[in-house]
């Protein structure tokens, strides 16, 4: 059901148990954790990405019910990061979007490449009829990130507990289908 993605300047693939030392890596990292919400523990466990991987992701891929794309520079074939989907109801219309970036990558606009990419894959080969996704209100890269690829916002809700950077607000984000393949048509 996964295949890789492909963008100009990257690859997303579908995470497999070898990407358990990538991620465990990153993970351990204040820059990628500062903003990941309170579910991740941190400091993250020694086996923290294996035990992701083969116990919530793998099985949630394998049902349908969720996707992790390693995000890999075409160039290098490097991976830099990840762009991951949630069905948040039965039905697998409304998904949650989630995505880290490794700190030596930031800013050059993958995510939002990446995540554009994916959000193309889900809309046209899935039911989902919406994507939602959050952020800590003081994360305006992610911000940006949700601006760009045409998410609507939704208002702030209180996050408790709080953030790992300790932000207690959460801006809310939604798009629906027809809204992005409108925006984005022939990309």
């Amino acid at each position: 059901m996964f295949t890789p993605i492909h963008t100009p300047r990257l690859t997303l693939r579908p995470a497999t148990m070898e990407d358990a030392d990538f991620i465990q890596a990153h993970f351990s990292l204040p820059e990628v954790l500062e903003f990941l919400p309170p579910e991740v523990p941190n400091p993250y466990p020694a086996d923290g990405a294996n035990f992701y991987l083969s116990q919530i992701m793998l099985p949630a891929m394998e049902d349908g019910t969720g996707v992790e794309y390693i995000i890999e520079t075409k160039d290098a074939g490097t991976p830099v990061g990840t762009v991951m989907f949630e069905a948040k109801n039965e039905d697998r219309t409304v998904w949650r979007i989630g995505f880290w970036l490794a700190p030596s990558h930031q800013g050059k606009g993958y995510v939002t490449e990446a995540s554009q990419a994916a959000m193309h894959w889900l809309f046209n080969s899935t039911p989902a009829t919406e994507v939602v996704t959050g952020n800590a209100a003081t994360n305006t890269a992610s911000a940006r990130i949700q601006q760009k690829n045409g998410f609507l916002p939704k208002g702030t809700v209180v996050q408790m507990p709080p953030f790992r950077n300790g932000d207690t607000v959460a801006e809310q984000w939604s798009l629906p289908k027809d809204h992005f393949l409108a925006l984005h048509a022939g990309k």
